[in-house]
């Protein structure tokens, strides 16, 4: 549940959306949370208001795709055939349901189709999906390229380099050392590759001739449990600080707000959330954000701070200080 009022969610949670559709994105996803400042009866993917915030003020004209219909946030209040009607006639075109326990796919088919047969869904709901859904296909095979042998590695490090965002100057400096602040253990989704490369990023530093002190911190901590390793490189801002996504470890910014006091030079890195930096007192004048953790990403990563390669990536807001 987002509890903000509406100007707060325009500034901060509507900008990634906005600027995808101006670029032109064909498909977004709807999570089953709900906006209060919008529709405080139904979560998103339900909510007829949200869906015409999408459609029609922020003129989405491509596929909304929903998150999984069989999670909690959907499942504990209503059957899922029923919840699908509801998305349906919301302005939801496709739908997940990542398993198939009593038939509960083809339960929900025939569920829409005596609907429409009963005049509860009109017909031209679904065709408009449909035809959103095959504009949308139709798109997807035209950009796949024939007998075309990718590089799935070269492609990922491609979009690494792309993706990855940088704020300030911060690089690594010949005989200096530094040091670098890892999470142990931290809370993920189910998509997320959690930390299993956390020891790839100090091997890789140490294997390019840098020399760190590595500390691994957890999450459940109080940050000055650490004070003297970073009281002793605080001076000339030679930390890292690497943060997990702060959304399912918000303690972690207790560490952030720490190591800026304690040294405003130092390099903040968001391995996970670009918002990370919006909940931090003092915000950071060096700043990454990878939008992953995992090998390439290190890579790429540590090419950018020895100055190897340009960046180019971008955040999905504009950064206010």
């Amino acid at each position: 549940r987002i509890e903000k009022n509406l100007e707060e969610i325009k500034n901060t949670e509507l900008p990634p959306f906005e600027n995808a559709i101006n670029e032109g994105i064909p498909s977004l996803m709807t999570a089953h949370i709900v906006v209060n400042a919008i529709d405080p009866k139904h979560p998103a993917t339900l909510s007829k208001k949200i869906m015409d915030l999408l459609r029609d003020k922020m003129n989405f004209k491509g596929v909304v795709i929903s998150d999984d219909m069989l999670m909690g946030a959907i499942s504990k209040n209503m059957s899922t055939p029923k919840a699908i009607e509801m998305a349906l006639l919301s302005g939801v075109d496709m739908f997940i349901i990542w398993k198939n326990d009593n038939n509960i796919i083809e339960k929900s088919i025939d569920y829409i189709v005596e609907e429409v047969k009963n005049g509860n869904i009109p017909e031209s709901i679904l065709d408009e999906a449909v035809k959103r859904v095959i504009s949308l296909k139709m798109m997807m095979k035209k950009l796949i390229p024939k007998d075309l042998d990718i590089d799935p590695v070269l492609t990922k490090e491609r979009i690494a380099e792309k993706a990855i965002y940088k704020k300030g100057d911060w690089a690594f400096k010949k005989g200096r050392k530094y040091l670098v602040l890892l999470p142990k253990r931290v809370n993920t989704t189910l998509v997320q590759e959690g930390y299993k490369t956390k020891d790839l990023f100090a091997k890789t530093l140490i294997k390019e001739g840098i020399e760190i002190e590595e500390v691994l911190y957890s999450i459940k901590d109080n940050p000055y449990k650490y004070i003297k390793e970073i009281n002793k490189y605080k001076k000339d801002g030679d930390i890292i600080l690497i943060l997990p996504d702060t959304m399912l470890n918000p303690g972690v910014i207790k560490f952030a707000d720490l190591v800026l006091r304690k040294s405003p030079d130092a390099l903040i890195i968001s391995s996970s959330s670009p918002y990370d930096a919006l909940w931090m007192k003092k915000k950071p004048k060096n700043y990454i954000v990878t939008y992953s953790f995992d090998a390439i990403f290190i890579k790429t990563l540590i090419k950018i701070l020895t100055q190897e390669i340009d960046i180019k990536g971008r955040l999905l807001y504009n950064i206010s200080w």
